[in-house]
């Protein structure tokens, strides 16, 4: 995880607890199981009645949550923020975003090749695809050459 997101779950969680109910957390593990239930949730109750005094006084904003340019955030990269903190289902789901993502970054690469080569084409002589393929050949990667096919040949990731 980048810094950068690490700092904001931080600043988060540093905005609104004490350094008080800090360093009871800090001494839980070190007490009887029968007491580390009962201090964790009065740590917690604690918390929540500190932030809803401190919203209550205060304008609240995390700097790392601001957004200047009032541009909607990326999808892709907010996903990847999460990630850390998703199960393994919810990973297995993000991966598959990110697959599709990629697979559709491929394909516009590809329709950009085609659209650069298409001139290309036009010098020969009753050029088929088939020519043209063998082109495509010689600058794609059999998996991308792969999915060029497929998407050619209407086919769905």
């Amino acid at each position: 995880m980048e810094e950068k997101e690490t700092d904001a779950v931080l600043l988060f969680d540093t905005l609104y607890t004490t350094n008080h109910l800090q360093i009871m957390k800090v001494l839980l593990p070190y007490l009887k199981e029968e007491h580390q239930k009962k201090i964790a949730v009065y740590i917690k109750l604690n918390e929540l009645i500190y932030t809803i005094q401190y919203t209550q006084k205060h304008r609240i904003s995390l700097s790392s949550c601001k957004n200047e340019d009032k541009q909607p955030p990326d999808f892709f990269h907010l996903c990847t923020l999460i990630t850390p903190y998703c199960t393994e289902d919810e990973k297995k789901m993000v991966d598959q975003f990110m697959s599709m993502k990629s697979g559709l970054e491929k394909y516009q690469d590809i329709m950009n090749l085609m659209q650069m080569l298409e001139p290309l084409s036009s010098f020969e002589n009753g050029t088929d695809s088939g020519n043209l393929n063998n082109l495509l050949k010689n600058f794609l990667t059999d998996e991308q050459l792969a999915m060029f096919e497929m998407f050619q040949e209407g086919g769905n990731l």
